[in-house]
């Protein structure tokens, strides 16, 4: 054991070894796995992580709370030694693809966020690279030599420097694909991944290149550095607890390429230039970061058919959970995930809407519906954070595909018994007070 080596990393790394001795874990796939950074007991994160293009560095956004406050700090970390080259409160580190410089929304002023960019080989910092409300979950691409930052709020700029030049530009909107969600784009800048129909999906940036529709419900899907691939995570398709697993789209072929298949669950895939892939992993012997190799290896798959979103009139009382709702006439349940950060954004906002609810004695109750394989430590932290006293019910795996459930988080409206609507996203305060008085809920269609 190194020196200092806390007990429980010292038996998660006997009991992994264990693990690691067994693989391949199924049948055909040829993945092979190493831990490259352990996280704290009391240590979660925010979002995504991302690997440095040469692999020897790892960023993530550490979320612990001290003295009941919540705090989140991007953690730049040399996974050789361990050693943290930097770190600031803030989110969402991006690596340039040259590997120099890393852009993320820094928190250290006490604002809303400032979009920093850290210098790999002076620790230098220039701030105010670009205006906050333009977005961050930013990712980076090289467009012809120039420096193209594309956000979550489908803004896009290119950098001169150190600093964004205008025009700022928006995805374009096109007749089959519409604008898309969340996306993130290609190494050369030609290409997003993004969201359409709650489920990825792959498209032009400024042309409008025929679609490719994975048919999967996922995470934001990271490109490999030649184009060819997409990685992300996806529901396992079986188990109550069966959580999440990487998975990889060959673009060319258009086959689906299973990665992981871990008793834990995997999320947000980060490639390396030469084609490894970080991901955090949760289980209950190891949290932290892991790399994955050889997974090209093994067997593709076609890809899905379309996931067709169950119609009618689906019934609450056939939601697992439905019988710890007490009855009203109008009930909004909210599917939320324990690594999903606009379900953090979100939850806040229905529970300061449902103790207005209380307060005016209306006919309406408001639930949150946790995905079943989330950690309960993930869950408790979440509510903890935000000071929740939302109502949450239990669900099975099954609520997931008979409610049509394809994006995290999703909100399901249901009047008399029935359901009548479905949104994915998060939704604004002003979204829901809308929503509710369309239902017939006496709320001024305003923020109270």
């Amino acid at each position: 054991m190194k020196p200092h080596q806390p007990l429980h990393c010292f038996l998660a790394g006997i009991a992994w070894a264990l693990l690691a001795a067994c693989q391949p874990t199924k049948p055909g796939l040829h993945t092979r796995y190493e831990q490259i950074l352990p996280l704290k007991p009391e240590e979660g994160v925010f979002a995504y992580s991302r690997i440095s293009p040469d692999g020897r560095e790892l960023s993530y956004a550490s979320e612990i709370t001290v003295q009941g406050e919540l705090r989140r700090t991007v953690n730049l970390v040399d996974l050789a030694t361990r050693r943290v080259l930097f770190s600031e409160p803030g989110i969402d580190a991006y690596w340039a693809p040259d590997g120099q410089r890393v852009i993320f929304l820094s928190m250290a002023d006490h604002s809303d966020g400032t979009v920093s960019l850290w210098h790999r080989d002076t620790g230098a910092v220039s701030r105010d690279i670009a205006p906050a409300n333009l977005g961050n979950y930013f990712s980076w691409a090289s467009d012809h030599g120039r420096d193209l930052i594309l956000t979550q709020s489908n803004n896009y700029y290119y950098l001169e420097g150190d600093a964004a030049v205008r025009p700022y530009r928006t995805v374009r909107s096109y007749p089959v694909s519409g604008t898309g969600a969340q996306p993130m784009i290609a190494r050369d800048g030609s290409l997003i991944a993004t969201f359409v129909d709650g489920a990825v999906a792959v498209r032009g940036l400024e042309e409008e290149t025929p679609l490719l529709e994975t048919h999967l419900p996922g995470g934001k899907a990271d490109f490999s550095w030649d184009g060819r691939y997409i990685a992300f995570h996806t529901v396992k398709n079986h188990g109550r607890s069966a959580g999440y697993e990487i998975v990889v789209v060959d673009l060319q072929e258009k086959k689906l390429i299973p990665v992981t298949n871990l008793p834990g669950s995997a999320y947000y895939p980060s490639w390396t230039r030469d084609g490894r892939l970080s991901f955090r992993y949760d289980s209950d012997t190891y949290r932290g970061f892991m790399l994955a190799t050889d997974f090209l290896q093994n067997p593709a798959e076609p890809l899905p058919t379309r996931h067709e979103i169950p119609k009618g009139q689906a019934a609450l009382q056939t939601l697992h959970g439905a019988a710890a709702i007490p009855p009203h006439r109008v009930v909004l349940v909210n599917f939320w995930a324990g690594w999903c950060v606009h379900c953090r954004a979100e939850l806040p906002v229905l529970d300061r809407l449902r103790r207005e609810l209380r307060a005016r004695h209306l006919d309406a109750e408001i639930v949150g519906a946790c995905e079943p394989s989330s950690f309960k430590s993930d869950r408790e932290r979440v509510m903890l954070n935000n000071n929740l006293s939302l109502p949450q019910v239990d669900i099975e795996a099954q609520d997931i595909n008979r409610f049509g459930i394809q994006v995290f988080p999703t909100n399901l409206l249901f009047v008399d018994g029935k359901l009548v609507e479905r949104r994915y996203g998060a939704q604004t305060y002003e979204q829901f007070v809308q929503w509710l008085v369309q239902a017939g809920v006496a709320l001024p269609a305003r923020s109270l």
